[in-house]
């Protein structure tokens, strides 16, 4: 069981990203409702708009995270600019799975596997931190290529 309450935004767009909502919440994820003021919000935010800007699925997790006073989980670096420049708590999944080893809900050949599947899948990670874990994991399930 995760120590942590794991929560998405409610969003009609996950079919965008090949997840429905079904799937989370019997992962153990919860989905929060957004105000509808807080919705509003990502239609005003002139600031959040432009060919750079987080998605509006992006947005709505940093509105969640906001008002709930939670971390928000992010590997979008515009997005977590946005939440530091709000004062939100911003982690990635290399945190992700750090936390998964250390309450040991999975092991460091999972890890591995998580962090290679993330890569095939166009992650874009810190390749530095990325080599950093890979060796680290080798290591702990005594492989250490």
């Amino acid at each position: 069981m995760l120590a942590h309450d794991l929560v998405v935004a409610e969003f009609t767009g996950y079919e965008e990203y090949d997840v429905q909502v079904a799937d989370l919440t019997r992962w153990g994820v919860n989905v929060g409702e957004l105000p509808g003021e807080t919705v509003a919000e990502v239609d005003l935010a002139e600031k959040y708009r432009g060919p750079k800007a987080p998605s509006v699925a992006d947005l709505l997790a940093f509105l969640l995270a906001r008002d709930r006073g939670a971390v928000l989980l992010t590997d979008d670096r515009r997005l977590a600019k946005v939440a530091a420049d709000a004062g939100v708590e911003t982690h990635g999944s290399l945190w992700v799975l750090d936390w998964l080893l250390r309450d040991s809900c999975i092991d460091p050949a999972t890890a591995l596997e998580a962090l290679e599947k993330m890569e095939e899948a166009g992650c874009r990670l810190p390749a530095g931190e990325v080599e950093r874990r890979r060796v680290a994991w080798r290591r702990r399930t005594g492989s250490g290529e």
